[in-house]
């Protein structure tokens, strides 16, 4: 999935003064219903977590991923990561539905919305 990311250039990379990846994004400009964004991917380094990169790497994401001054943004995210589900709530998403065993039995996603403006 990164491989065919790369390719279409939709990942997006953190770096260090340095240039060491502290995380990265992907994303598709129209991967919900062939019309909104959709956030695929957040990663942080577990040791570079509460330093504000996930946050600037969702700003970036919402800065980027659509011109549309009605747009719509969404993301999923696993029911066993609640520290990830509060970052999305604390910037705004809300749960707009739960996909029950999503990616595998026993383990539930939940599709978050957030509109612009």
């Amino acid at each position: 999935m990164l491989t065919y990311a790369v390719g279409q250039k939709n990942v997006y990379v953190a770096l260090d003064e340095n240039e060491k990846c502290l995380g990265f994004i992907y994303y598709m400009t129209n991967g919900v219903f062939g019309s909104c964004p959709y956030l695929h991917i957040v990663a942080v380094k577990e040791e570079y977590r509460s330093y504000g990169i996930g946050r600037q790497l969702m700003k970036y994401f919402e800065d980027n991923a659509s011109d549309s001054p009605s747009a719509k943004y969404f993301l999923t995210v696993d029911d066993f990561n609640p520290r990830a589900k509060k970052l999305y709530e604390n910037l705004g998403y809300k749960c707009v539905g739960e996909l029950t065993d999503f990616y595998k039995n026993g383990i539930n996603c939940y599709l978050m919305m957030k509109r612009r403006g």
